[in-house]
């Protein structure tokens, strides 16, 4: 089977779903690899909606928000 994880495409080849895709859409694509790195490790273990906010929390606590807004917000 062919890896399509680098391309936005989980590993059973399923489209992103709306959640993922407006999650993901202004990620660089280092960050956006590694959002659906994680992605795929928890698939199966937890809903779509945990496990997309595991992985959030996960990036966040790394510093992967540098930049953006996020900079801006602050205090």
């Amino acid at each position: 089977m062919k890896n399509y994880q680098g391309e936005g495409i989980n590993i059973i080849g399923k489209i992103m779903s709306a959640l993922t895709d407006s999650v993901t859409k202004n990620f660089s694509a280092d960050k956006k690899k590694e959002f659906f790195k994680r992605l795929n490790e928890l698939s199966g273990l937890m809903s779509e909606e945990s496990a997309v906010d595991l992985v959030l929390i996960e990036l966040f606590k790394e510093g992967y928000a540098k930049g953006g807004i996020a900079d801006l917000l602050k205090i």
